[in-house]
């Protein structure tokens, strides 16, 4: 709290404040390097000095490909059933889920306790809770001429007043919820309970009995989820099949395959960059490229790509790392070098305009001399979305002109 504080005085503020909403008039030129490539030429002696100069950044990389054995919950589930005795048996056991528990309404008198109320002050509010709870049960007074003379009660010790449909596990403190389902009807007062808050006289109002959905409504759900979870224990049991397949037969898919009623798959061609189907997973490339499947030549542990998808790979084939000739580069060559001049040639331009606009002449007339496109911001602040933000940055570097120039 203190080392992360800082102290900020008003005037400070106020400067903050000033720079924060402080507005620019803004025009400016922007020339499209795409138009500087196009025009650019190059001979084939350049091609070539370009790419002798440059030859470590033409390489074919390193790849492999790979075999793999693929499980994945979906195909499972697809073959799972369950009868219509393990539906029935699931459905008891889940029965909660398919229904409506018992609910009550209830009403109540609060005698209150104040925080950190003293012995004597607890027992002076249990003795009126008791009187007034006696008083209703005994059939001295209804339970809603208590309420009403509670309601008139100027004191700020009663309240009193409908709760509203109450279920189990509604209340932190269970001697509530426990005193309330103790009651067997409507109409049936409590003794005085115990809370934080103080002590309740509770009244049973109503009783909304549990509901619950027969078997043949929730029928389908129950088989899905039933399906779900055999498709879950199975996918695990293949699992553990697979790892061990995998770590008794390291130099071969064909026996986990062969065992699990699974097709070998091949992917393509792939680097350490990733590539397409499971090579596109972080976990398949780190695996294919480690020490154990590239180097040693054995099968990985089983990869779980994401929840219900498992794969096991070996590497089919390796190349190493080589170099690319002047043909097979030759694209990225005229590409690189394009850029290069380009940008050679937009920054030789870029000065001659900001030289002659220093001198007074107008951006509009310099964007159309050189192919550029003439922007006219007008008044931004710091933060307009309208600008892109590293010209924005740029112009609110720039100092503030003198009367009737620009910067």
């Amino acid at each position: 709290g203190v080392s992360a504080s800082a102290l900020v005085t008003p005037t400070e503020l106020e400067q903050w404040i000033a720079l924060l909403k402080q507005q620019r008039e803004l025009q400016y030129v922007v020339l499209p390097l795409a138009r500087y490539a196009a025009r650019a030429t190059l001979d084939d002696g350049a091609i070539r000095e370009y790419f002798e100069k440059n030859k470590d950044r033409f390489v074919n990389p390193e790849q492999v490909r790979l075999r793999f054995v693929e499980l994945k919950l979906a195909t499972i589930a697809e073959g799972v059933t369950a009868s219509e005795d393990e539906l029935k048996a699931a459905y008891q056991e889940q029965i909660v889920k398919y229904g409506r528990p018992e609910e009550r309404s209830a009403s109540h008198i609060l005698v209150k306790l104040p925080p950190n109320a003293g012995q004597d002050v607890v027992e002076k509010a249990r003795v009126r809770a008791q009187q007034i709870a006696d008083g209703v049960r005994s059939g001295g007074k209804s339970f809603d001429q208590a309420l009403q003379e509670v309601k008139a009660d100027s004191s700020g010790e009663l309240e009193g007043g409908e709760l509203g449909v109450i279920g189990k596990g509604m209340f932190d403190s269970p001697a509530f919820e426990s005193a309330l389902f103790a009651l067997s009807k409507a109409g049936e007062v409590s003794e005085p309970v115990r809370m934080p808050s103080g002590f309740h006289i509770i009244r049973l109002d109503n009783i909304a009995p549990a509901q619950v959905k027969p078997f043949e409504e929730v029928r389908e759900a129950v088989a899905a989820e039933l399906r779900q979870q055999k498709a879950e224990n199975r996918l695990y049991e293949i699992g553990q099949t697979l790892a061990n397949l995998g770590y008794e037969h390291p130099d071969s898919l064909e026996p986990a395959a062969k065992a699990l009623n699974a097709p070998i798959q091949e992917s393509g061609w792939f680097g350490r960059q990733g590539g397409e189907g499971i090579a596109a997973n972080s976990k398949v490339v780190e695996s294919a490229f480690g020490e154990d499947v590239l180097k040693r030549g054995v099968n990985s542990e089983p990869l779980e790509l994401e929840p219900g998808h498992i794969v096991m790979i070996r590497v089919k084939e390796h190349r190493d790392a080589t170099p690319r000739t002047l043909e097979e580069s030759r694209e990225d060559v005229v590409k690189a070098l394009r850029e290069q001049k380009a940008r050679e040639a937009i920054a030789k331009d870029a000065e001659t305009v900001r030289t002659r606009a220093a001198k007074g002449e107008h951006s509009q007339t310099l964007a159309a001399e050189f192919g550029g496109e003439f922007k006219n911001a007008g008044l931004v602040e710091r933060n307009a979305t309208t600008v892109d933000p590293a010209v924005l940055d740029v112009a609110f570097r720039l100092p503030q002109p003198d009367a009737g120039k620009m910067a």
